[in-house]
Parts: structure tokens; sequence; C-alpha cells
């Protein structure tokens, strides 16, 4: 079996609220499990060059990492992912009704993205980071 090369990725970071209702989180984590996400999301991601999306929550926070490749550019990758098809631009609208902004967020923005502050590895706290 040929082994896929593996390539340099990066991880951004970016967290929201969800509405602070029991139904609503209920509903999101639905949609986010193995049976409730849409095909057209998987495919949507996969295409756009997304790796990996890890998404955790505590009460209503959500934080969601997405992994993708080290040069890739994140606001192509975003605009691939939206242009990918109509059933994407369904599921944005869906998943907004369900968010709200966080606390610091811009007028309109729901996703935030993190700043990076400590970053650890193997015995070394890497420098530069602001």
């Amino acid at each position: 079996m040929k082994k896929e090369k593996e390539t340099a990725t990066r991880d951004l970071v970016y967290m929201t609220d969800l509405k602070n209702e029991e139904e609503a989180i209920k509903k999101y984590c639905y949609y986010h499990s193995a049976e409730g996400v849409w095909p057209e999301v998987i495919l949507a991601a996969k295409s756009s060059g997304i790796k990996k999306i890890r998404v955790y929550r505590f009460a209503n926070h959500l934080v969601t990492i997405v992994t993708i490749p080290e040069e890739a550019d994140m606001d192509e990758i975003n605009r691939k992912y939206i242009e990918s098809g109509n059933r994407i631009k369904e599921w944005s609208k869906l998943m907004t009704s369900f968010q709200q902004a966080p606390a610091g967020a811009e007028e309109g923005e729901t996703f935030v993205p993190m700043e990076l502050i400590h970053d650890y590895e193997n015995g070394v706290v890497k420098q530069g980071i602001k």
C-alpha cells in the first residue's frame, strides 16, 4: 500500500458562543455528529483543502480548530468552501442561527480568531508569539 506524502500543516483556532438555550445547543451538537453532519459539508471541507476540523464545547462556548496545509491561504480555503454549493450556504445560515457573538466580537462577526499566547512543544516554549 502506497503511503501519502505528509504535508506540513498549521492549526487555526476560532471561538464562538451558542445561544444559551438547551434545545439550540442539542441541535448544534447533533448537526456536528457523524449522524447529523450533511455530506455536502464533508465534501466542501475536503475539496477546499481543510485537513481536519475539531470542535470543542463547554456549556454554550465553542472552540474550533481548523487544520490546513501550512502554506495555504485561509481566505482562499473559505472561498472554495462557501462556493462549493448552495447547500453550504444553507448550512452556514443554519449554523449561524444557533450562534451569538462572543464578547469582544466585531459587528456581524460570530466566529472570531483566537490569538496564540503560549506554544509549548517537547520542553521548549517557542519564541516570537505576539
